[in-house]
Formats: C-alpha cells, structure tokens, sequence
C-alpha cells in the first residue's frame, strides 16, 4: 500500500485538503436555520407575538371556567327545575373531572398550581350551583336561608357533591 506524502502534490498538482478542510463544491450544505417541514405550517394571524405557553393554557382555562359555569347552570336545572337529586352526585364527579383535564393542559403552571386551580374552579361551581338552587326556590315561594335550605332539603348530599367533585377534578388534573 502506497503512503501518501501531505507536503508533496499529487497528480494534479494541488496539495490535498487538511482533515475538516471543506473543498468547494463538495456537496455539504450549511445547516438549516429551520426544520424542513416548518414551511408547511400555516401561520395563525392571531397569535402574531403571543407567548406559546399563554396560548396553550388560557384555552384550557377558559374551558375549565366554562365548564365549572355549565355545571352550575346543570344543577339548578336537574336539581330545582327537574327536582332530581340523584344524577346531581354523578354531574358534579363529571364536572369536576372535566375541569381538571382542562386545567392539566396548562403545561407551563405546576402540577400543584394545576391542582388547586382545577379544585378551586370546582368547588365554586358545586357553591354556585346551591346558591342557585336556593335562589330557584326562592322564586318558588321558599322562606329559608340558604344554609337552612340546604341543610333540610339536600342534606348531606352537598357536601359529598363538593368531595366528589374536588377528588375527581385533583384526580383528572394531575396530569
């Protein structure tokens, strides 16, 4: 095998490169600045200088408050306007663990902040929904106060409607 000398010229007379040395046009491109499959993404004109965080998690916020509000609105209807109190156990666990997948989509805010945001939203529903209960029966003709109301005609089922739906919205918001 013939040793290659790297101060004598071959046989067309230039010097071969040193090692890493790029001859021109050997076929190596710069990097690229971007992936090469950016240039088929659309560019959205709403998000033109949004924070990418922020815009993934106030949508998932915004359905969890939402979502806490329809549950809200659920409970008087099925609770005051329909007078059923069984599903109202099942439709708080649902709304609670709606709320908390909503709120597990902000990635950007702590496991613990996504927890305690997605049990304080449910927790104000199931409140809210009382409040409107009692309300719905004032418009009746009731005469108690809310705690009393509450009290005689729910009994201990708002209370295991706060549980229940706090669990399932910690449960679903972990994430």
């Amino acid at each position: 095998m013939p040793t290659v000398d790297p101060s004598r010229p071959d046989a067309t007379g230039s010097t071969p490169p040193d090692a890493g040395d790029r001859a021109p046009g050997d076929g190596r491109r710069a990097p690229l600045d971007r992936p090469p499959g950016a240039r088929y993404e659309r560019a959205d004109p709403h998000s033109e200088g949004a924070d990418p965080a922020t815009a993934r998690t106030l949508p998932g916020l915004a359905v969890a408050a939402l979502t806490g509000l329809a549950g809200s609105v659920l409970i008087v209807v099925l609770g005051g306007v329909l007078s059923l109190s069984a599903g109202l156990l099942l439709l708080t666990g649902l709304v609670g663990w709606v709320i908390g997948r909503s709120a597990a989509t902000a990635t950007h805010i702590g496991s613990g902040a996504r927890r305690l945001i997605a049990g304080g939203l449910t927790i104000a529903s199931v409140v809210v929904g009382q409040v409107g209960l009692w309300l719905y029966a004032m418009s009746q003709g009731g005469a108690l106060d809310l705690v009393g109301y509450l009290a005689q005609t729910w009994g201990p089922l708002v209370p295991a409607q706060i549980l229940v739906a706090a669990g399932a919205a910690w449960w679903a918001s972990r994430g």
